[in-house]
This record gives C-alpha cells, structure tokens and sequence, in this order.
C-alpha cells in the first residue's frame, strides 16, 4: 500500500492518499504496533497527504508525534532526521519559523559530527 500512498501523492491525489494512509494506518498499528517502522512510514505519508492538502494543524499533530516516537526509539537514524525535516517545512509553511530553524539546525548538526566522535565527547 505504501507505494501506491506514494503513487497518489506524487501525483498530487492528496486527498485518496489521506484517505489510503488512515485504512492502512488503523490495520498497521493494530497488527504491528504504534512503534513498527511500517506504521511510523504510514504516519509520515499521512503527514505528507496532510500537508499537500494544506491542512497544517493535522500534519503538525501528526508529524510531532511521529518525531518523538522516532526520537525515542533512534534519535540519529536517517528515517528520525527525515521525519524531523517533514515537521520542519510544515512549520515553515505555517510561518513558524522559529520551529522550523530549530529543527533544521538540530539536522545539521546530527549530519555533520561524526557518530563516533559524538560518542567520545
């Protein structure tokens, strides 16, 4: 389902996208978990159906909950910072810049220092 969620937003089908990530969202989270990499995905297409839609308030609410369940589970891993840079053009779209910076800034620099260096500090 996940390509097909992607098929629609790509073609700008942001609406049968919504609709397509909220089934497949609802069976992901009964049959995997909340925390399952394939419901976090699910939530990031959600959020990104949400936003092509112009409904920020949903794809805010929706984005922060998938970065802070990312966060916990792996804060450096590329799917975490991929979440936190969605949230982050959504809040820049909502004139938040503040939030947006914030966040791009903590991208920056998760990228740039080396994990092994980060571990020794």
């Amino acid at each position: 389902m996940s390509i097909l969620i992607n098929a629609y937003t790509v073609q700008g089908k942001y609406a049968r996208a919504e609709e397509l990530s909220r089934q497949t969202l609802e069976a992901s989270r009964t049959m995997l978990g909340p925390e399952n990499g394939v419901t976090l995905n699910l939530m990031d297409q959600l959020t990104a159906a949400y936003a092509g839609q112009a409904k920020y308030v949903q794809a805010e609410a929706v984005g922060s909950q998938i970065l802070g369940t990312r966060r916990e589970l792996a804060p450096e891993h590329a799917e975490t910072l991929m979440s936190m840079s969605m949230l982050a053009n959504v809040y820049t779209t909502e004139g938040k810049y503040a939030q947006a910076e914030s966040l791009y800034g903590q991208i920056q620099e998760t990228m740039e220092i080396p994990r092994w260096y980060r571990s020794i500090r």
